[in-house]
């Protein structure tokens, strides 16, 4: 494994080149939920200037129900994860792992964590989750996992593939409580004294800052925050590929592998049949600060020394941008719809409020009594006496009405309607049909929206594959063997582990509550 310095100099120069390329997606994503919770809708210079003329800012969200008649979807047709064996041998075997996961993912309530991480695919691009083995309240363990929010993820720049399947490393950055990092890492450095100075000697820009900011890498940036007690940690999990040496054993017939540092024993005897070399992923772990790594290990290996089956910072990806390999959700093309129905509406409540109402337009000596005119002319039980000629000369004429900006009405209902229509998801699809239709009509129309909305359920179908190794992966390695699972409200079985057990497939169907 790295050492330490080559760990935080990978973190520094990593960190750097996907924060460069994902720039323009983080600002992005922050305006995306600026949208979803009704807080970004306007631009800061139009918001200012219809607060500087006492206009309204008029924002009715049209973008929250697409997103959440999405994400509801999602919830009423939950997915599960079974495995399924490929030799005769595991028949049954495989049946309890799946009970085991069922119970795993009920006593952690994954399906809500999962749920917050598709919301968040649906709106930025990207949902994040973190599987990992609890000891707080077990000392010995509890496969976990928890939704972090997308804006502190970093990735491999050059992944591209659904759920970032190709990368080569991925990380977490993020703030802790000091008394977290000081307990989880006693020999942590934050002060100025394990620095090597004085804490009052040190500037302040390099160990405390007024807020918290995300570039952590540069001189001026603060990973130790000592007004409040904060931490910045990162996360970064990375791949290499270790050689195997694989041969079978000459008297047995079995197949075998050789560690690396006895290949010359082996070879030295010419009986002993040929070494295969293979490469095969090793997956590693670190937490570090900017100036000390706090832990540094493999990921999650095996107990007879198998190599994690993945990361544990499992993504789910919606669509991809090819020019930069950026992932984008639904909320990008309902921006724009959105802002332009908002206008329409300030637009036309401001024309409204300042057009004229009716009345008249006379000249000063057209009424025998201009106070009594004005009180009583809006009475239609009054008569108003005007000066002889007045009203043959014209000198009294209806005050012109003000008129409504023509098509503005049109305007603003294509603005409305390109909310939904601009993510192919229609109003049948979302419950909001506001007309009696045949029941073989609305159906068809659901069943199309679910077809335009397919790649991204199958992302998230191949989230919960892989997800579902490393879930296997973690019961047949770190949970105990005896341990009671529920496999009901009133049946428990006992986990019997399996080590024989190497093959086997992942199998995501859709629970028996879809």
């Amino acid at each position: 494994m790295k050492s330490d310095s080559e760990i935080l100099s990978d973190i520094k120069e990593r960190h750097r080149d996907s924060r460069d390329a994902t720039a323009t997606w983080r600002e992005e994503a922050r305006e995306s939920y600026g949208f979803y919770d009704s807080t970004q809708q306007w631009s800061a210079a139009d918001a200012k200037d219809l607060r500087d003329n006492n206009r309204p800012l008029v924002t009715f969200n049209r973008t929250q129900p697409v997103i959440d008649s999405v994400v509801g979807t999602e919830i009423v047709n939950q997915q599960k994860t079974t495995f399924l064996p490929r030799t005769e041998e595991d028949l049954g075997v495989t049946d309890m792992y799946s009970d085991a996961a069922d119970w795993v993912r009920q006593e952690a309530d994954e399906d809500d964590e999962e749920s917050d991480a598709f919301t968040d695919a649906c709106i930025c691009g990207m949902g994040w989750t973190e599987r990992f083995i609890d000891y707080d309240e077990e000392l010995d363990g509890q496969i976990r996992k928890v939704r972090f929010n997308p804006i502190e993820a970093y990735w491999d720049p050059a992944a591209s593939r659904t759920n970032l399947a190709d990368s080569r490393w991925r990380m977490r950055v993020r703030w802790m409580p000091e008394d977290e990092v000081r307990a989880r890492w006693p020999d942590a450095r934050l002060g100025g004294e394990e620095l090597g100075g004085d804490p009052d000697d040190l500037a302040a820009d390099q160990l405390v800052q007024d807020e918290p900011i995300d570039d952590y890498d540069t001189d001026d940036a603060a990973w130790y925050d000592r007004r409040r007690g904060m931490v910045k940690i990162t996360q970064y999990q990375w791949m290499d590929r270790e050689g195997v040496y694989r041969t079978t054993n000459r008297f047995t017939g079995a197949e075998m592998q050789v560690a690396p540092d006895k290949i010359g024993e082996y070879e030295s005897d010419a009986a002993n049949p040929k070494l295969v070399k293979q490469a095969r992923r090793r997956y590693y772990q670190a937490f570090a600060t900017r100036v000390q790594v706090l832990e540094a290990k493999e990921l999650h290996p095996g107990k007879d020394g198998s190599p994690s089956p993945g990361f544990t910072l499992e993504v789910i990806t919606a669509k991809r941008q090819n020019d930069n390999n950026i992932f984008f959700g639904l909320m990008r093309s309902m921006k724009d719809p959105q802002r332009w129905s908002n206008k329409f509406f300030s637009t036309m409540q401001e024309a409204l409020a300042v057009s004229p109402k009716g009345g008249i337009i006379a000249e000063v000596d057209s009424f025998e009594n201009q106070s009594k005119a004005e009180q009583d002319y809006a009475n239609p039980t009054k008569i108003v006496f005007a000066n002889p000629g007045a009203v043959k000369d014209g000198r009294i004429m209806p005050r012109p009405k003000g008129e409504f900006p023509a098509a503005a009405d049109r305007l603003m209902q294509i603005a409305i309607s390109a909310i939904p229509d601009t993510t192919g998801i229609n109003l049948e699809f979302m419950g909001l049909v506001g007309r009696n239709q045949p029941n073989v009509l609305e159906n068809t129309r659901i069943g199309q929206g679910m077809t335009i909305l397919a790649r991204l359920f199958k992302a998230l179908r191949k989230y919960r594959k892989q997800d579902g190794r490393m879930l296997l992966h973690m019961i047949r390695n770190y949970l105990p063997e005896g341990t009671l699972i529920r496999l009901t409200n009133s049946k428990f079985a006992k986990l019997a582990q399996r080590p024989d057990v190497v093959r086997y497939d992942v199998i995501v169907d859709q629970a028996p509550t879809s």
